[in-house]
């Protein structure tokens, strides 16, 4: 199997989203890789391209990394960032981690074995986006379980099969109205799916009139405390979590006292954006009284792909 093959390949759905989002010229994506973009915007899941990238590149994989894991690997990126900054593979999505027995450790979204080979004692390892932006910019706001050290790494495991390429969406194959249509009428499921994850589930929607979000569903055990549905209305004009989310598409994890609510005595506050191509529309929340888990992230996410 050659290298000179990559994802495009193998998910063509999902670069013929990429490429019909990039004619609307917007500035912001120029400075992505086209597998940012479709990561970003879900025309392709980090699950999906993780498992294909693995097994086709033979790389293992960082993840599942706690609070305390990406501060230190925080701190040992910025200590090497001066010294590698001649080579110019290295950016955004291929970043130096930490050396190690006289090797370079390096973090990316993609192997690209010829950039790869100008880098000394190099060894690659996948990272996904928002893993990625932690580690060297984006401040701390997950809060995870402390799963693995930092040292550890998941070796990549043999697929059964290629995974099938997502059916890819976009704003002019589908409207809000079939978004919320099936929100409501798989609402239940989506919500038996949830609860095995987390102590209650909302979905929000965008009110594009005033840009706020308002309450559209939520579970049935939730739905009997009777609580105010002005708890949920935020500004997205405004510096708030939920304005985070709709910033920068990356699902995200808070302390519930971040989002100024107090419900029964839940703790921890899991949101994923719900989009239509490139824009959100709305949110799914999940709330938790324990510490919330990279498996809670994952599944939030696929409910919110099932929903477009």
């Amino acid at each position: 199997m050659g290298f000179e093959q990559n994802w495009e390949h193998f998910f063509p759905d999902a670069i013929l989203s990429v490429e019909e989002l990039l004619t609307s010229g917007d500035p912001g994506l120029l400075q992505k890789s086209k597998l940012k973009i479709a990561l970003e915007n879900k025309f392709l899941t980090w699950n999906d391209y993780k498992a294909w990238a693995s097994n086709f590149y033979g790389v293992p994989v960082l993840e599942k990394l706690d609070e305390q894991s990406i501060t230190k690997l925080r701190k040992q990126h910025l200590e090497l960032v001066e010294g590698y900054s001649q080579y110019t593979v290295l950016n955004s999505e291929l970043i130096p981690l930490q050396t190690w027995d006289g090797h370079l450790l390096v973090a990316g979204l993609e192997y690209d074995a010829d950039k790869f080979q100008t880098l000394p004692q190099a060894i690659f390892f996948l990272c996904s986006p928002e893993n990625l932006s932690f580690i060297s910019k984006t401040p701390v706001r997950k809060v995870l379980e402390p799963i693995q050290p930092v040292a550890a790494v998941v070796a990549p495991q043999p697929v059964a099969a290629q995974p099938t390429p997502l059916h890819a969406v976009s704003e002019s194959g589908m409207t809000g109205n079939h978004v919320w249509q099936n929100l409501e009428t798989q609402h239940g499921s989506f919500s038996e799916i949830a609860r095995k994850n987390f102590d209650a589930y909302v979905v929000l929607r965008v009110n594009p009139s005033n840009n706020k979000t308002e309450l559209y569903k939520m579970d049935e055990d939730l739905e009997k405390e009777d609580l105010d549905r002005m708890l949920f209305s935020y500004d997205l004009n405004e510096d708030n979590p939920f304005t985070n989310v709709y910033k920068n598409h990356f699902t995200e994890q808070f302390n519930i006292n971040q989002l100024g609510l107090k419900i029964l005595d839940f703790k921890y506050a899991c949101i994923s954006a719900i989009k239509l191509g490139p824009k959100v529309v709305g949110f799914l929340v999940g709330f938790k009284t324990t510490h919330l888990s990279q498996d809670d992230i994952t599944t939030l996410e696929s409910i919110s792909e099932k929903a477009v």
